[in-house]
């Protein structure tokens, strides 16, 4: 016989759901907890009126609900399942696996990532309570201050001498350039989700474009690269999807969309890694973008940037292309959050109609801060520039 169980008597208040207990196949015991709601100044777990199994639910996290709100059904014909675990050879009902602990203790747990299940309740009928999590906090903390002066123990023995003992091996210091440069790439990787798309562009019209112009010297001897092509589409492109021209707020909570779009560039010098930016005052022609790359570039190489050179950057792009076949994984350039990264093209048979007709591909790699760019609008904003990039017409203007 199945049962549905509703929200017992709370007043007449709306209260929001904020976490479920349970889930569809558990089996439950009358006054076991099925859900906890939280209103304006109170938290509550509400109790199941019935034993069975959880044969549905009828809410998720984040709903309203009210006095006589349907929670789930019950199915009360079946029986706890009996399972074995790999601790013992002993035979449990899935009864041995609740634990009972207060909603206050449940949101002290979530917040910590503390797994309830793995704790033993020092309360009435094993309930878990507050010195409980604080007792488990404390054991971790020793494990872990116990585990670190063992290293550092065992580190203190080491002579750093032994670690240069031959005398092919020699000592390289950082030039502060690339100590800085880790520095940041550290706190990137560490504090930002990343997540990387790779797409593959048509540049077979651009390319062939590219090549006539530069067949004319239009530029006195000067070669202009994909790369022009490619930030000219990019500006069109985070003009349509904004939120790859912005950065989180000091708090986490909110997005700064950005008034201009400067596009920084990575060029390798001597001393390492330097981002000189493209303000959006300077992104004009094909011409005048390629124009100033190569002056920015010059100027990287022979250390000449200005402060104003590499500041109020908002979305930049690392070109492996002359020296890179694969796909990479970019790391963001903070405070940004994201990053194009461009390798080498290739030769790619496709499919069209009866035949394969070859087409040049560029690899490109997107990482972006999964906190604001989810994967679909990733996906998009892909697709909108490799439309661009095919078509052409779109940078002559």
């Amino acid at each position: 016989m199945d049962i549905k169980i509703f929200v017992p008597d709370i007043g007449t208040n709306n209260v929001e759901v904020t976490d479920i207990l349970v889930k569809i196949g558990d089996y439950v015991k009358k006054e076991q907890g099925l859900i906890v709601v939280e209103g304006d100044k109170t938290s509550m777990e509400i109790p199941s009126s019935h034993d069975g199994i959880v044969k549905s639910i009828m809410l998720k996290i984040g709903d309203f609900v009210k006095t006589n709100s349907e929670i789930l059904i019950l199915n009360m014909k079946d029986k706890p399942l009996k399972i074995t675990t790999n601790f013992s050879d002993e035979k449990k009902t899935k009864d041995n696996f609740l634990f009972h602990a207060s909603p206050l203790i449940r949101r002290l747990a979530r917040k910590n990532n503390i797994d309830l299940k793995i704790i033993k309740g020092s309360g009435r009928k094993n309930r878990i309570l507050k010195e409980d999590i604080i007792a488990y906090q404390d054991s971790i903390k020793n494990s872990y201050y116990n585990h670190k002066n063992k290293l550092e123990n065992y580190s203190s023995t080491i002579n750093s001498n032994d670690l240069y003992l031959s005398d092919k091996n020699k000592i390289l210091h950082l030039k502060k350039i690339k100590i800085s440069a880790g520095i940041n790439l550290f706190n990137s990787w560490n504090s930002i989700p990343h997540v990387t798309q790779f797409h593959e562009i048509d540049i077979t019209k651009i390319e062939r474009i590219r090549k006539k112009f530069n067949s004319n010297n239009f530029l006195n001897d000067s070669k202009i690269t994909l790369l022009p092509f490619l930030i000219k589409a990019l500006v069109l492109s985070i003009k349509k999807f904004p939120l790859f021209n912005s950065s989180l707020s000091l708090d986490k909570k909110s997005i700064i969309l950005k008034k201009n779009i400067n596009i920084g560039i990575v060029v390798n010098t001597d001393d390492g890694l330097l981002i000189p930016v493209i303000k959006q005052n300077n992104i004009k022609s094909i011409i005048d973008l390629a124009l100033r790359i190569k002056k920015l570039a010059n100027k990287a190489r022979s250390n000449n940037l200005s402060v104003n050179d590499l500041n109020e950057g908002t979305f930049t792009v690392s070109n492996l292309g002359s020296i890179s076949s694969n796909y990479f994984t970019p790391i963001i350039n903070l405070p940004q959050v994201a990053i194009l990264g461009i390798s080498k093209s290739f030769i790619k048979p496709v499919w069209k109609k009866r035949n394969f007709v070859p087409k040049l591909v560029l690899p490109v790699s997107l990482s972006y801060d999964h906190r604001v760019i989810d994967g679909v609008y990733a996906s998009n904003f892909l697709s909108f520039i490799s439309g661009i990039i095919s078509d052409v017409s779109f940078l002559i203007f």
